[in-house]
């Protein structure tokens, strides 16, 4: 545990925790007379423009800031100091909880703070850079004119889908964390969320619950208050294409119905006026509640998965507009490697230029929103013994997850890249790692998708040679290794021939 020491300790890091999340905090050693509580709205009401003016000295990267006209006692400036930090997001290359400060011995009154930047000042400007272009990516994917509602709903799986939950030091505290690393602890995602939200017009809150080291926000919309927690939305470990809304606009009965840990006492650590009382029930028992995929937004329409569809678990594809109605669904199962099948679905989606795309147990589909026409783009060779669990984009590529049961260890790929003009380009695959083969017989080792053609070359000819068009002969008992190159990629099989 650190310690920050000017004339007697200051403050202490708190030790962190595992899961769900990590977090830093702080605690005055002179607790007798006040406690620290993080995000009270007594700051702004106490020191009007102190926050302001102290996020206007960490944005011009000063080792030292005069706070003394301020008048702030040794026993709010911790306070004061993480309330700037969490109420300006995009200030992440400073430590929330890190400064050295020094005081009057007469008064207690702070005159200079120190803070702690977690990145070098020289490399500030260019992090700002990289920050600013995640940070706008996902605002420009979210409509202006959208409700307060739908943004909080877009940003919220937005930020699920592009982020896992992973501990690594100060940086994924930080919203350049869960933006640009993708990687963050809880304090990360919530102050990634009030950033992007603040950007799109909707105001939040970070909430710290001190004693559990937990943060998620507050959020308004409709002029009420209400609890999202991304981090607990997100599962762990992290799933392809898997959003849970579980914890989204949250009233305070709804939060406390939960019964989560990492929830409970928060009234203690934090004081906070009626303003800020997640009154509202109106979104306790709404539609999204139960929807692990993400939701897309467009047409005036929300379309998500349901897995267990008229209570069969087949997966369908749903479109809710004035009525709720599934525009696609399929009765394919999830099998396991005895043949079995799972009772539950577990198809997702994910959106590209007007189009969703959504996985079956071994195939993709895509759906144009525009004129409701689906169809399949990908499907699985026969020789795999998979599934798929799950779906997402990144960059112009459809990433899926496959696998061989659900509670394998998940493994992501990707599969197609989607040009600007939508034609579907199928990144090159095999169908087999290794094969078994009886001297002189044959195998014809093919590489899917891709363009061009395909070299192939064989580590040992006496054990089995490879032709042009990739046919395998089996020569003599041993082992070699057929290598084939397809679009600057490799590929492998592993041929072991024997009597």
């Amino acid at each position: 545990m650190k310690k920050f020491v000017n004339c007697f300790i200051s403050m202490l890091l708190a030790v962190v925790i595992a899961v769900p999340c990590l977090m830093t905090s702080t605690v005055s050693v002179d607790a007798k007379t006040a406690k620290i509580h993080p995000l009270i709205p007594q700051v702004k009401e106490y020191y009007p423009d102190l926050e302001d003016y102290i996020a206007e000295g960490l944005r011009a990267k000063k080792s030292k800031i005069d706070v003394s006209e301020y008048r702030v006692s040794i026993n709010n400036i911790p306070h004061a100091f993480k309330s700037t930090v969490f109420d300006n997001p995009d200030i992440f290359y400073v430590d929330a909880s890190g400064i050295h400060y020094n005081y009057s011995n007469d008064d207690g009154i702070v005159k200079y703070i120190y803070p702690r930047y977690i990145v070098s000042k020289s490399k500030i400007p260019s992090y700002i850079k990289k920050f600013n272009k995640a940070a706008n990516k996902i605002i420009k994917s979210v409509d202006s004119s959208l409700s307060a509602f739908q943004k909080a709903l877009l940003v919220h799986d937005a930020i699920i889908e592009n982020c896992m939950y992973k501990e690594g030091g100060d940086i994924t505290y930080t919203a350049y964390g869960a933006l640009v690393n993708k990687k963050a602890v809880c304090e990360g995602y919530s102050r990634a969320y009030c950033y992007l939200l603040s950007k799109l017009g909707v105001e939040s809150k970070v909430i710290n619950n001190q004693s559990k080291e937990h943060c998620w926000n507050y959020v308004k919309v409709g002029g009420k208050w209400y609890h999202v927690d991304v981090t607990s939305d997100d599962p762990t470990p992290d799933t392809c294409g898997y959003v849970s809304h579980t914890y989204f606009m949250m009233s305070d009965s709804k939060i406390k119905s939960l019964n989560y840990a990492y929830h409970k006492g928060y009234k203690n650590d934090i004081t906070y006026k009626s303003t800020y009382k997640c009154s509202s029930t109106k979104y306790n028992k709404s539609f999204f509640r139960s929807v692990n995929s993400q939701i897309v937004y467009a047409n005036k329409a929300y379309y998500y998965i349901n897995n267990n569809y008229k209570s069969k678990h087949y997966a369908a594809l749903i479109k809710r507009k004035s009525k709720t109605k599934a525009v696609k669904y399929f009765k394919d199962r999830w099998m396991t490697k005895s043949g079995k099948y799972y009772h539950n679905a577990y198809s997702k989606l994910c959106l590209l230029d007007g189009y969703i795309y959504m996985t079956t147990p071994r195939e993709i589909y895509r759906y144009k929103i525009k004129s409701g026409k689906i169809k399949r783009v990908f499907s699985m060779p026969s020789a795999w013994k998979k599934n798929f669990y799950g779906i997402k984009v990144s960059g112009r590529n459809i990433i899926v997850n496959k696998k061989n049961s659900s509670t394998e260890k998940s493994v992501n790929s990707k599969v197609l890249k989607i040009s600007s003009k939508q034609k579907i380009y199928k990144y090159p695959y095999i169908s087999k790692a290794s094969v078994s083969l009886k001297m002189k017989s044959t195998y014809t080792f093919k590489v899917y998708g891709g363009s061009g053609k395909t070299k192939y070359k064989s580590s040992n000819k006496k054990i089995a040679k490879v032709n042009s068009k990739g046919k395998v002969t089996a020569l003599k008992k041993g082992s070699a290794t057929i290598t084939a190159v397809k679009n600057s990629k490799k590929f492998k099989l592993k041929v072991k021939v024997h009597k």
